[in-house]
């Protein structure tokens, strides 16, 4: 019986590690040939969150979105570079956030310049007490 449950624990820690394994090194898709699902400005995505984040979690998770705005800030850290992409006046807005295979694009974006990116939706960060930025992962410049 012993034996038995040591091999069947040995077992599932083999497959465990080997599925994360596969999950850690696996390719990222390339967005910038995906049709995106949906093609708005940073302030007209992130007021859909603001208003209603049940309903837009709904429509864009998970959903390819391509977003126009202008730069506000770059952030560069150890393996992505976020380029946050905001309206005219707005304090919060969209941050993308470029992997490694596409860090050389965003740090070519001055703030101030308008910007086209295409990324993977992944939520907000907001809540009810405090207005967020919608993120982006996997993100592309669009020319």
């Amino acid at each position: 019986m012993k034996k038995t449950f040591v091999i069947l624990f040995v077992l599932v820690i083999v497959i465990a590690s080997v599925a994360g394994y596969f999950m850690y090194t696996r390719s990222h898709d390339n967005l910038a040939s995906a049709k995106p699902d949906f093609e708005l400005s940073a302030g007209e995505l992130l007021e859909e969150f603001a208003t209603n984040q049940d309903a837009a979690n709904a429509r864009y998770l998970n959903k390819v979105i391509e977003v126009r705005g202008v730069v506000d800030d770059v952030m560069e850290d150890q393996s992505m570079i976020t380029v946050r992409i905001v309206e005219p006046g707005d304090y919060n807005g969209v941050s993308a956030q470029f992997i490694e295979q596409n860090k050389a694009d965003a740090v070519i974006a001055p703030n101030g310049s308008d910007i086209k990116v295409r990324g993977l939706c992944s939520g907000y960060t907001g809540d009810d007490m405090m207005p967020g930025d919608v993120v982006l992962t996997n993100a592309v410049i669009i020319p």
